[in-house]
């Protein structure tokens, strides 16, 4: 295929393959404990080598992983690491970049620990006695060749570091094994998490085997309430709120995909200052910095997996994903699949959904699963309800990706399930421009009688746009929430420009994260805060006529 075809499709060069070495001692004390090498995600296709061993192979771009490394490691002198990575495939298409671009560390443990992301809390709360019975569930991790009598104390902080409860629990541990401890902890007066009032608690796990402490960890939590109602929306803590929505990429302008904590705290704030209360994490597992930030400052997150399947690879991705999500607060949904246009009406999807729902619940019985249709094979109606319905009965939420004119459709022929807009057009355009430029790769299309010209000679409007979407969408009570196409410009995807164009133009905010016009018109709405914004600009030519545009939600203006 042509160079001009492949920048059309992901708007990016091709991948290609690095080595990475990493040379460091391990001290002669840490005979006689485990050692763990961890990357929080390396894109992709990655071949580990420790002093010349071969230690693992990894695919997916998009998911965390770790190796057990003791056996291979030099004690007392130095050790090197090598990581090939080969980016030459795709998983997405979209810009993807290539490397380490996540954490990267090394963990010594002793040989009775908790395993890695081996705590779970969730809550049962009863919201007119304002108390939670917390469920804890702690996976022990013995790495010894003989039976063990271990006790789990935990100890449960407020957000003030007061010490509120403290339990213990003794088990048996086999040789070489894993093993779970489970305790139901009763918290009383509990303040729950809220997107207003985002309350965090920690939770100190104290592992001692056979009286000595050997693994410590403190694991943030919050407490709350939330259930789907398929005629009402979403409610948390017994009040009905409505999800408003961004779909985010991960890349951000100067980094690329390299993840910045600084950088997501800056977006999240961005975000959230129009008013938006949820982030849907497209279409990948997000960093725990992200999920971390979310749960301190209140904003929802959508966690979806990358790639809907049900071979042993992917449901590995899939159980990584639930084992970094469930105890943060922010995460109230999880995604098994997007647009699925191959699959997402056959019989094969039904089952493929059956198991990955299974594989979720026994990790994480507390949350949503839903998955992202789009567009019944390209009809916009919802014709062939009965086949649909085989496949998708089996959500707890039914998600839908555009396609408005099915949401009524559906809910008719499905009264009782939910039904979450996991994807809605924000509209389009360049920051700062009112006229097109396919040259340079900007355009602006402001109302639904507007298009343009592109070099391949067709025309490219976007109905869907902010008002007639959002408006749509408001009135109708039944619908839990909407996610927006995308929160944040991202790089690939420059539809519908053609290359030298690399970006996209479909986010609320430019690549920078500074705000475009339609940023005001959706804090108009989603936030009581007095909003005025005037557009296009005031240095036309002389006589020229335009439109003149105002976002706001004053009582009057003049």
């Amino acid at each position: 295929e042509s160079m001009d075809s492949r920048h059309f499709a992901g708007g990016s060069l091709e991948g290609g393959i690095a080595w990475y070495r990493k040379h460091f001692d391990i001290p002669q004390d840490c005979e006689n404990k485990r050692i763990y090498i961890h990357f929080d995600g390396v894109y992709r296709n990655c071949t580990i080598y420790l002093n010349e061993y071969y230690i693992g192979k990894y695919e997916s771009g998009y998911t965390s992983f770790y190796y057990d490394i003791t056996d291979f490691v030099n004690i007392g002198g130095e050790n090197l690491l090598a990581v090939r990575v080969d980016a030459t495939g795709r998983e997405g298409w979209w810009y993807e970049g290539g490397g380490i671009y996540r954490n990267v560390w090394l963990e010594i443990k002793e040989n009775i620990s908790a395993a890695y992301n081996g705590v779970f809390i969730y809550s049962d709360v009863a919201l007119e006695e304002k108390s939670a019975v917390l469920n804890v569930q702690t996976e022990i991790e013995n790495k010894q060749l003989n039976d063990c009598d271990v006790t789990v104390e935990q100890i449960i902080y407020n957000a003030d570091k007061k010490k509120i409860v403290q339990t213990e629990n003794t088990v048996l541990s086999y040789a070489w094994d894993n093993i779970f401890c489970k305790q139901n902890i009763e918290l009383n007066n509990v303040t729950l998490w809220d997107i207003e009032n985002p309350y965090l608690y920690s939770l100190k796990t104290n592992i001692y085997a056979n009286g000595k402490l050997t693994y410590t960890v403190t694991t943030n939590f919050g407490v709350r309430d939330i259930y789907f109602d398929a005629n009402k929306g979403f409610f948390l803590n017994g009040k009905n709120v409505k999800i408003k929505g961004l779909c985010c990429h991960h890349d951000h302008a100067g980094l690329g995909i390299a993840q910045n904590k600084n950088v997501f705290e800056y977006r999240i704030a961005q975000m959230k200052s129009m008013g938006a209360n949820a982030y849907r994490s497209a279409h990948h597992m997000p960093t725990d910095e992200l999920l971390d930030i979310c749960d301190r400052i209140g904003m929802f997150v959508f966690d979806e997996t990358r790639r809907m399947s049900s071979a042993p690879q992917d449901l590995e991705c899939l159980r990584t994903m639930v084992k970094h999500a469930r105890n943060h607060p922010s995460v109230f949904l999880y995604g098994i699949g997007n647009e699925e246009i191959f699959s997402q009406h056959r019989k094969e999807t039904a089952r493929t959904t059956v198991t990955m729902k299974t594989e979720i619940r026994k990790l994480d019985p507390s949350r949503n699963i839903t998955s992202a249709v789009v567009c019944w094979n390209g009809k916009e109606r919802f014709d062939n309800a009965e086949q649909y319905v085989d496949v998708t009965k089996n959500l707890d939420v039914i998600g839908f990706n555009y396609c408005k004119t099915a949401w009524d459709d559906y809910h008719k022929h499905m009264p009782n399930q939910p039904i979450i807009i996991t994807e809605a057009s924000s509209n389009s355009g360049t920051r700062g421009c009112y006229s097109t430029n396919e040259t340079i790769g900007q355009y602006y299309i402001l109302d639904d009688d507007n298009g343009i010209k592109c070099k391949n000679s067709q025309k490219a409007q976007r109905k869907d746009i902010g008002e007639s979407e959002w408006k749509y969408f408001a009135e109708r009570d039944y619908l839990a929430g909407i996610f927006l196409w995308t929160g944040m410009d991202y790089r690939g995807e420059p539809t519908p420009l053609v290359y030298p164009a690399i970006s996209t133009q479909f986010g609320i905010f430019d690549y920078c994260g500074f705000p475009k016009d339609n940023f005001y018109y959706y804090k108009s709405w989603w936030t009581d805060e007095s909003t005025l914004h005037i557009f296009p600009h005031w240095n036309f030519e002389n006589g020229e006529k335009i439109n003149v545009y105002c976002y706001s939600n004053l009582d009057e203006i003049e």
